[in-house]
């Protein structure tokens, strides 16, 4: 098992290990670099994505300055994914410019300049002055590679002023580097060679060697035109030197044929032998399509010098292979990029409309969200000045949200929202709420009625009646809204009524057993009177009838008439009584 110490050992010698490989490769020691990258892949040491991206980037820095494109390429793309992953501009078009300067040394100049283009985007971003000045320098070179001079030049002139400014002695060796090859194309050789030895000497103070032996190269070049081949031939030895204690793989073997070439000029037929052998015969010989073709060119002269005219022949055909296949090469590296550059611009047109249909996408929803913010303002208007107690309750059953009018009716501070409001509930009525709760949860959207008694804080019960309204679902609410009412005046209302009722019911009860004793009472005078009134009635009736028998015949029409009314009105008087 590894200790705690252990890893923390292991993380500081993983540290060191990596600030070794950086200061050396600063310092120009591209080989003790190499080495230490190679140690970390051998043992699978694990970095963090930082450490990876820039180890890799050196990895494929000096893979680029051995000429082994390839590999460089494949280094520093995986070095701009980690970059990308971090999200940080500066890390970022660092590593556009590195493959910028991959695909220039590989010739392959547009997409060099497509890489170049996003780099400068992102230093105009972060406004950094010298690193897109550093990529003016870069832009410039590869217009000048593609033979656009004139907006060479002008892209150099711009960034004249800046390198003025910065006083950055790197900016300045890359600045006369892109101003010697506008010397060459106005064809100053002499005002060229003068520049070269200046960024020489100018390397040799930043521990530079690639940039030495390159400048020596182009040094060594104008000389040749200028045919002093005693004075190329000495710097060309320069870079040869400095190449292959680098190990440059590409330059020294651009040395070696330009060495050759000149032994073949100066008639030194043995010494060109072995430098044109010891390039053909070399490992990295396949990977530069341009030495080849020199080479087959060199090779073609060579055989002739030598008398040897079938095989001169055989490299002057080998010669016209190779420049037709630089010819083919250029032509589908510009069939390429005019492919690569309307693909680009395709995606680049799809992915403004994407952004443009993202934009009005996002601004729908944003008048929406304005809309609802509107909305929700009313709506918290109208809330907080509602006469209704409003409480959301969440799944657990705890109250979140409480309306203003909640703490006025029943004496509660906001602070106390959090309680447990089930136990202000009256006793009686705990059951039933929870029966209504479950109700509500079991059927979203169903307001269930409910009346209860809730304790004031004052220790008082309250009377509330509303709904219960399950809105869990709801992304806007998630939660249980109680909508309820103080009804407590109601509720005494409605008890006095009761109460009045009930006394009422027991006078009613009262009076008519009242009435009913006084209808008994009536009854029983009813009786009497009709028991009384009847016999003196009889009485009455008898002796008229007497009368009337007796003396009907002596008593004259007026008596009979009064007789016979007295019986009439006795008849009524009985059928009334």
């Amino acid at each position: 098992m590894v200790s705690h110490s252990d890893n923390i050992n292991t993380r500081n010698n993983l540290y060191v290990l990596i600030e070794n490989i950086r200061s050396l490769y600063q310092k120009g020691n591209l080989n003790e670099a190499y080495g230490l990258i190679e140690i970390l892949e051998h043992d699978k040491i694990i970095c963090a994505p930082e450490d990876e991206m820039r180890v890799t980037m050196i990895k494929g820095t000096i893979l680029l300055r051995r000429g082994d494109y390839k590999a460089a390429e494949k280094n520093l793309l995986y070095s701009l994914d980690l970059a990308e992953s971090q999200g940080e501009h500066r890390l970022i078009y660092n590593r556009y410019d590195n493959l910028a300067a991959l695909y220039t040394d590989s010739n392959q100049p547009y997409q060099a300049i497509e890489y170049l283009k996003k780099s400068m985007l992102l230093k105009e971003q972060v406004n950094d002055e010298k690193a897109y000045t550093l990529g003016l320098l870069q832009m410039t070179s590869l217009l000048f590679s593609i033979e656009e001079y004139e907006e060479a030049k002008a892209t150099l002139t711009k960034a004249f002023f800046l390198v003025s400014k910065l006083n950055d002695i790197g900016v300045s060796i890359y600045y006369n580097s892109q101003y010697v090859l506008q010397l060459r194309y106005e064809k100053k050789y002499i005002e060229a060679i003068s520049h070269y030895h200046e960024i020489i000497e100018d390397a040799k103070k930043i521990s530079d060697p690639y940039i030495e032996t390159v400048s020596y190269l182009n040094q060594g070049e104008i000389l040749m035109l200028l045919e002093r081949w005693d004075k190329a031939e000495e710097v060309i030895n320069e870079s040869l030197a400095i190449s292959r204690k680098n190990q440059f793989s590409t330059k020294e073997l651009a040395a070696c044929s330009m060495l050759a070439d000149i032994a073949l000029r100066k008639n030194n037929i043995s010494q060109c032998r072995v430098l044109y052998d010891y390039v053909k015969e070399h490992k990295d010989f396949d990977t530069d399509d341009s030495l080849q073709r020199d080479i087959a060119e060199l090779g073609s002269r060579l055989h002739e010098a030598e008398g040897n005219t079938a095989a001169a022949l055989e490299s002057y055909r080998d010669y016209m292979t190779y420049y037709r296949q630089h010819y083919d090469n250029e032509q589908s590296r510009t069939v390429l990029y005019i492919k690569a550059r309307y693909e680009s611009e395709k995606k680049e047109r799809e992915l403004r409309e994407a952004r443009l249909q993202q934009v009005e996408s996002d601004l729908k929803a944003l008048k929406a969200e304005r809309a609802r913010a509107e909305s929700e303002k009313q709506f918290k208007v109208l809330i907080e000045n509602g006469t209704d107690i409003i409480v959301i309750l969440n799944a657990d059953m705890d109250p979140t949200y409480a309306s203003p009018i909640t703490f006025r009716t029943l004496g509660y501070e906001p602070a106390d929202l959090g309680r447990d409001v089930f136990r202000a509930v009256h006793p009686d009525d705990v059951n039933m709420i929870f029966d209504q709760l479950q109700t509500a949860i079991e059927i979203p959207g169903l307001s269930v009625s409910c009346q209860f008694r809730f304790a004031r804080k004052s220790g008082r019960y309250t009377w509330l009646e509303g709904t219960i309204t399950n809105h869990l679902q709801d992304e806007y609410i998630q939660g249980v809204v109680c909508n309820l009412k103080d009804i407590t005046e109601r509720k005494k209302s409605e008890q006095e009524i009761l109460s009045f009722n009930k006394s009422l019911e027991i006078k009613i009860e009262e009076r008519t057993q009242e009435l009913q004793a006084a209808n008994s009472d009536l009854e029983s005078f009813s009786y009497s009177v009709s028991h009384d009134l009847r016999s003196p009635l009889r009485i009455i009736t008898g002796y008229a009838r007497m009368l009337l028998s007796d003396y009907d015949e002596t008593m004259n029409a007026e008596a009979r008439d009064h007789i016979n009314t007295i019986l009439d009105s006795s008849n009524r008087m009985s059928q009334l009584i």
